[in-house]
């Protein structure tokens, strides 16, 4: 059997799993939450979960091991059934963070809880970063509820180590660490967390009009102009909101981008498939006008695609591989004054889940993302059917929730282009 190696990007999430392990949840992992319309029979769901195929299900329960010379892959473990559960619960929220602050079942990368809200009912996915972004658990549950086999087939991983390609990635390591210094070269503006790594995960979740918001984008910003607009927007109202509580500094605002391409006919649900692209700003550099932040965030993410930094992410990664897991992150983090940045930001602009499952609509999928002790911050967002997702995740501790009620409300403003 051929053997799936892991990119670059892969090491950094096992990494990140390495620095949360002191945590409630012990991983690094995150929840897609589907509401359907109407009840969800617990047994019907155990009885999809067992459709999955033995080999998809010996891949959910893998680990990485290394070969002779060293390059990580991925081997299956049994094909264990899906670990499955089922709560009620009043308070949807509140379920989905205590399923996100219980650990994953030993090596397996995927676990289902029903939730019972009385009347309203929810099915919390919990998805390991070590096997799955959230693109890729969406193309999983789209493969789930409508057993399109050709997404379980497509092979996981890289087929190959990745060896032969040393210049390559060493002219990718070169350029990433002149970024770095580059971001490095000043104080990064951060919020100390008093409880450290034992933290357990918070949430706050917002559901806005998604073709309202993409209508004003339109109108103020221009066609084609969401992603980044929204970018944008975000990085304003947070930079609003950090000034009296963060430490002095230059702003560094990682934004996650799926590398998949648009209308691949049969995408990778496997593994990461994302990277970053780093926004930055000095605080003395700002402007307040809406116009100003759209078009220093667009300027700042051509000149970083143009650049190459997202696939020299990617690349520069594979050198890091043959360290322990969990080395590479504290040696970046070293270079950050041992932070990660201000706070992480990702959207999901379109999904691949179906609307409905054996005739029942679903009504909302949100992406919960469970952040790392560091930055321990994270702004997402993503679109399903009508709706735009805004979830801000942070570890405890970080501040009081009515100050994270605070910041929902000023991106709620920007994003609805309020005064």
């Amino acid at each position: 059997m051929r053997r799936s190696y892991a990119n670059g990007m892969d090491w950094v999430a096992a990494g990140l799993g390495a620095e949360c392990a002191a945590t409630p949840g012990g991983s690094n992992h995150f929840l897609l939450l589907l509401t359907p319309a109407g009840r969800v029979e617990p047994e019907a769901v155990r009885a999809l979960l067992g459709s999955i195929p033995e080999a998809v299900r010996a891949l959910l329960h893998g680990r990485w091991v290394r070969a002779w010379h060293l390059a990580p892959y991925w081997k299956p473990g049994p094909p264990a059934p899906v670990a499955f559960s089922c709560v009620a619960s009043s308070d949807w929220l509140r379920a989905a963070r205590i399923y996100a602050d219980e650990p994953l079942p030993l090596r397996a990368a995927l676990a289902v809880r029903v939730i019972d809200g009385g009347g309203e009912w929810r099915i919390a996915f919990k998805f390991s970063h070590r096997l799955f972004d959230g693109g890729g658990a969406e193309l999983f549950l789209k493969a789930l509820f409508t057993g399109d086999e050709t997404l379980w087939s497509v092979f996981p991983g890289c087929k190959e180590p990745g060896l032969n390609r040393w210049g390559e990635l060493f002219g990718s390591g070169t350029r990433v660490n002149r970024a770095l210094r580059a971001l490095s070269a000043e104080p990064i503006s951060e919020l100390p967390n008093p409880e450290g790594e034992s933290a357990g995960v918070r949430f706050r979740v917002a559901e806005l009009d998604a073709e309202q918001i993409k209508a004003k984008i339109g109108q103020h910003a221009g066609p084609f102009m969401f992603g980044t607009a929204a970018a944008a927007l975000i990085a304003r109202a947070f930079d609003l909101w950090r000034r009296e509580r963060f430490s002095p500094g230059r702003v560094f605002f990682p934004m996650s981008i799926d590398m998949r391409l648009p209308g691949d006919p049969e995408p990778n649900m496997w593994f990461n498939q994302w990277s970053c692209l780093p926004l930055w700003w000095e605080p003395g550099e700002v402007a307040p006008e809406r116009a100003w932040w759209i078009a220093e965030c667009r300027r700042r993410m051509l000149e970083a695609m143009g650049a190459g930094l997202p696939k020299d992410f990617r690349d520069a990664n594979l050198l890091m591989r043959i360290l322990p897991v969990g080395l590479e992150g504290k040696l970046a983090a070293s270079r950050f004054r041992g932070g990660a940045g201000s706070a992480m930001f990702s959207l999901i602009p379109a999904s691949s889940v179906p609307a409905a499952w054996e005739g029942r609509e679903f009504r909302n999928l949100v992406h919960l993302p469970v952040m790392p002790p560091r930055p321990a911050l994270g702004i997402f967002c993503n679109v399903f059917a009508d709706r735009l997702n805004l979830v801000l995740s942070w570890r405890g501790g970080l501040f009081r929730p009515e100050e994270a009620d605070g910041l929902l409300r000023l991106i709620r403003r920007e994003l609805q282009w309020e005064e």
